[in-house]
């Protein structure tokens, strides 16, 4: 069993672990629209990795329950879903998922198109040229608490800035505020 383990491990170095806020700016919900654990069994499934045989729990094989992710309409809506939210189009953008299993850190990364690789940095420029969805706005019912913290966080760095207050960026930001107010 530890051989095959490790005969896997040295074919596939890294698998995906996400964390509610990142780890590296892409949340949990980026690897769910991504398509999450069956979109990275069907990766391994491509590599001959897989026991498609084998029974799940829901009665089928791991094949047909592959087979039915891959044309399922769920499938189809969370591919969707990720161009609408992220800007990223699953079927010509290539996205790489990466986990250092030693390290147990990662990434999920926007690597261009299938007929054009992007070095990390061209892709971020990709991505920063993009226009964000039109539909991308705070709900009008956030409570002001929520509204509060919100802009408190932004200030000190944003999500990606491990969601902690900034104290003193928060008052120089506010007394900036004043003067050009006042």
């Amino acid at each position: 069993m530890v051989e095959d383990w490790a005969r896997i491990n040295k074919k596939v170095p890294r698998l995906v672990r996400v964390l509610p806020i990142g780890p590296v700016n892409y949340p949990t919900a980026s690897a769910f629209l991504a398509g999450g654990v069956p979109e990275v069994m069907l990766h391994l499934r491509k590599l001959g990795l897989l026991h498609e045989d084998v029974l799940t729990v829901t009665g089928e094989t791991l094949g047909a329950n592959l087979d039915w992710w891959e044309k399922s309409e769920r499938r189809k809506k969370c591919r969707e879903r990720l161009v609408e939210i992220d800007g990223v189009n699953p079927d010509e953008d290539v996205i790489e998922i990466i986990v250092d299993t030693n390290k147990l850190e990662g990434s999920i990364n926007f690597i261009g198109t299938e007929n054009n690789k992007l070095s990390y940095e061209e892709a971020a420029k990709v991505l920063e040229a993009r226009e964000p969805n039109p539909r991308l706005r705070p709900d009008e019912d956030l409570p002001d608490d929520t509204r509060l913290w919100a802009a408190l966080q932004s200030i000190s760095g944003g999500t990606w800035g491990g969601c902690v207050y900034d104290v003193d960026k928060i008052i120089e930001v506010i007394e900036a505020g004043k003067k050009a107010l006042y």
